[in-house]
């Protein structure tokens, strides 16, 4: 399954992911596409989220979004390279 999220969405889609590789496995997921996605949960949360699904999640950003220039830079979530 693939999951994808915008702007508030990308944080449902990041918390369904991961809720969705919990119970069926991350071998379940195919990826999670992301779309000026914003903080979501604590340092903690996003190391958890980077072990389970950071390498299948993507992400794409305008940089000017107001609503990233309070929220992602704050979070431990980084692009791949």
């Amino acid at each position: 399954m693939w999951i994808v999220g915008h702007s508030d969405g990308s944080q449902l889609a990041q918390l369904g992911a991961l809720r969705y590789a919990r119970v069926s496995g991350p071998a379940a997921v195919g990826g999670v596409v992301l779309f000026g996605p914003s903080r979501v949960g604590s340092r903690g949360f996003a190391k958890y989220y980077n072990t389970v699904l950071g390498p299948k999640t993507v992400y794409d950003s305008y940089g000017r979004d107001p609503a990233l220039a309070y929220s992602y830079p704050m979070s431990d979530v980084r692009p791949p390279l």
